[in-house]
Order: C-alpha cells, then structure tokens, then sequence
C-alpha cells in the first residue's frame, strides 16, 4: 500500500520519500510551470492566446520590460501544435529609465494597434489620433499593456537567426493581426477557425489603420 508524506515542507526540491514516490506539489512557481510546456518549434502562423501578463518594470536590475505568455490555440498540419507556448517580450523603457529609441516606440504602437489596445478617434480638430481603447488617453501605460491577457491574434512565428539559445522561434511586432484583418483573410489557420473555408480575401488591403 502506498505511503503519502503530509505535509509539503517534508519534501527537499526534486526528491522522492523512501519508495512511494511522493512529490512536493509546491515545488515550483506558476511561472516555472507555465514555461515547461514545449515552446513553438516549427514556423508558421498561428493563432495565440495570451495566457499572462508578467509586469517586470520595477525590476530595477533589468530593463524595464513586459513579458508576454500566448498558447497556441490554433495550427495547422505540419505546425507546432495546439497548446505549444511562445514568449515575447517588449521594453518599455531603457535601463536608466529613459524612453526606448524613436524606433522601438514606433514598434509598440504597431503591436498596440495590432493587438486592439490603441483606436484611432477624431479629435478636436477632427485629425485622426491613436488613443487608448480602453481609457481614451494618449499614454501607452503598463495598465494597457495588461489588458493584453486573454487577447487571440494571428501571428507569424519564424526561427530566429543566430540564436544563442538553440532553434528558437519569434514573432515579430508587425506579424500580429487581429482575427478579422483583412491581412491574414486567406491564411489557412483563420479560414478553419471562422469556418470560412477557401473563401479568397481581398486583393488589396487597406492597412493605413494598423
């Protein structure tokens, strides 16, 4: 008859009580647990479900930094499969604290954008102006940036080049998309998911918005 340890505290990190095989179910953080299911590994498109939001702007150690968590909630045959993870991160500052280079704040508003964090509205002079979607402000906040839990988008994951890491597997800012973008119409993993089947998508898109 199996033999279970009560209590966790009994158990060191990675061992096993005499021969019933009893594990510490506290052992590791949510974050260690989420990152142990297997990352992308084949590129593609797919479609991701952002399951967390890690906030690291206060880690004054690094570069003020949010991490997003998306699952794979859509594929295709040949592709990564469903639940497969990819992490992207974005800098939101320098590490002084300091705004990011004109080029990398011109990234976050494109993935804001993409993404359905930022609307355009007429403003007072009747000019269009990104605010906000969720406030109506013109400030790009961490509280933002949080709303991205929960979000499906279209992205295309490729292999990054020179990886110190081994094959790893990215997503650039401006290969998110929405699922009604008119840009990804035609790709097969929205087609199965919107049941559009081999409808054909227009044969141009207007992305001034995006």
């Amino acid at each position: 008859m199996m033999m279970m340890v009560e209590g966790y505290d009994e158990l060191p990190e990675g061992s096993m009580e005499g021969n019933d095989y009893s594990l510490n179910s506290d052992e590791f953080d949510d974050d260690e647990i989420d990152k142990s299911a297997n990352e992308i590994d084949a590129e593609g498109w797919y479609i991701l479900k952002c399951t967390k939001v890690i906030d690291e702007t206060e880690r004054f150690d690094k570069t003020p930094s949010i991490c997003f968590n998306f699952s794979v909630t859509g594929t295709v045959d040949g592709q990564s499969p469903i639940g497969s993870m990819l992490y992207h991160r974005i800098y939101v500052a320098t590490k002084g604290g300091g705004p990011p280079s004109e080029g990398a704040r011109k990234m976050l508003i494109k993935l804001a954008m993409r993404a359905g964090l930022l609307k355009k509205v007429k403003g007072e002079d009747g000019k269009l102006i990104r605010v906000n979607a969720a406030t109506g402000s013109r400030r790009m906040d961490v509280d933002m940036w949080m709303k991205m839990s929960q979000k499906e988008l279209v992205a295309k994951a490729t292999k990054e080049e020179d990886s110190k890491y081994g094959d790893k597997y990215r997503v650039e800012y401006s290969d998110f998309f929405q699922l009604d973008s008119p840009k990804v119409a035609t790709r097969k993993v929205v087609r199965d998911r919107l049941g559009t089947g081999n409808a054909k998508g227009p044969e141009k898109f207007d992305v001034s918005g995006i």
